[in-house]
């Protein structure tokens, strides 16, 4: 699917203790970018499931994520188009201070990152206006793999971000 020239591709990451010290995590949706390092930029639609490591695993996670997978596949691909489209459109605030304050108040981000996530949707011309929501969104998103050290600290602040979506619809 097109988002300003490039195409949305489908990703799925699996996170596994050898050990047996933390549950099976299953996370997959659309990814904009991926980088060399793994680093995964613009992702929309992102489920993640974790399963503990108790008898039919395998089992439990096909039922799961039957309905997941079907709802992906039923007109999914309309639906975020759409919800891209609307993204881009939708203006956050009309001067960098309120989109910033609205930004903050959408996804309970600290001041510093939002405004990281502001100055690097600015500096990116393919991200859009950096007053809307896929601006904003796409900004955060970079300034997520800069800021945080780990990856479940990205995952958290790329799920924070991601509730800029709702606001868009």
């Amino acid at each position: 699917m097109s988002v300003r020239g490039s195409e949305m591709a489908r990703f799925l990451m699996l996170q596994n203790s050898e050990v047996g010290g933390t549950s099976l995590k299953v996370t997959f949706g659309l990814v904009d970018f991926a980088c060399a390092n793994f680093i995964l930029w613009g992702c929309e639609e992102v489920h993640e499931r974790t399963f503990r490591h108790v008898g039919q695993v395998r089992e439990r996670i096909g039922v799961l994520f039957a309905p997941t997978t079907r709802a992906l596949d039923s007109g999914a691909r309309e639906r975020i188009t759409s919800g891209i489209a609307a993204a881009q459109m939708r203006v956050l605030g009309d001067t960098r201070a309120r989109t910033v304050q609205a930004a903050r108040a959408i996804t309970g981000l600290p001041a510093t990152l939002v405004e990281d996530g502001y100055r690097r949707a600015e500096a990116t011309p393919r991200y859009g206006s950096p007053d809307t929501v896929w601006g904003m969104l796409a900004g955060l998103t970079e300034a997520s793999q800069h800021s945080a050290t780990h990856a479940d600290d990205r995952l958290t602040i790329d799920a924070a971000a991601a509730k800029l979506m709702r606001f868009a619809k």
